[in-house]
């Protein structure tokens, strides 16, 4: 019985089922793997800088922070392992952040402000990299939007007119099915 406050990261051997401790911080959590298999980004809570994004190889190693110490959790990876979004804190608001795996030692891109609901944000991706989806909540109503990393204007892919909340979804790997609760 250990510690149930204090969660950390781990890697679970399928063949073997034996656990493999990754990281040693007090409280980890939010792990994405990336689609190569080869890293792991999940939130971690520094002493100094609070709750980051951080990586991890999958066969272990030494952790390192990414996106210049942003405050943020949450990663999700795009399906071609090229940019992680994660939710940023800058100041008292909350946005989606956008980071190129590539140049992970860089400032993220702020994309966009994510308006209070009560619910955490989720994220997906289309199945092309080319945007990331949000639960996004405007005068009250929830929709999923698409974020389009070139820049272009974010859409939402939802219509929902009424007040019911999204606290989370899933998109199939085609994009052709998309799953709500809500």
């Amino acid at each position: 019985a250990g510690d149930q406050s204090k969660t950390t990261l781990f890697r679970l051997d399928f063949e073997t089922n034996k656990l493999q401790r990754l990281a040693t911080n007090a409280l980890d959590s939010s792990a994405a793997i990336t689609p190569d298999g080869k890293d792991i980004i999940y939130t971690c809570t520094m002493a100094d800088a609070g709750s980051v994004l951080c990586s991890v190889p999958a066969v272990g190693g030494e952790t390192r922070l990414l996106g210049n110490e942003q405050r943020g959790y949450g990663p999700s990876i795009s399906p071609d392992g090229q940019f992680v979004v994660f939710v940023c804190k800058r100041g008292d608001n909350y946005g989606s952040c956008l980071l190129s795996l590539a140049n992970a030692n860089d400032e993220p891109r702020v994309n966009s402000a994510i308006s209070g609901s009560g619910v955490t944000p989720q994220f997906g991706w289309l199945s092309d990299s080319s945007a990331y989806l949000v639960n996004n909540n405007e005068n009250g109503v929830m929709n999923i939007r698409a974020v389009p990393l070139d820049g272009s204007t974010p859409f939402d892919i939802t219509n929902f007119t009424d007040d019911h909340r999204i606290f989370s979804f899933g998109l199939s790997p085609d994009g052709k099915k998309l799953a709500i609760v809500r």
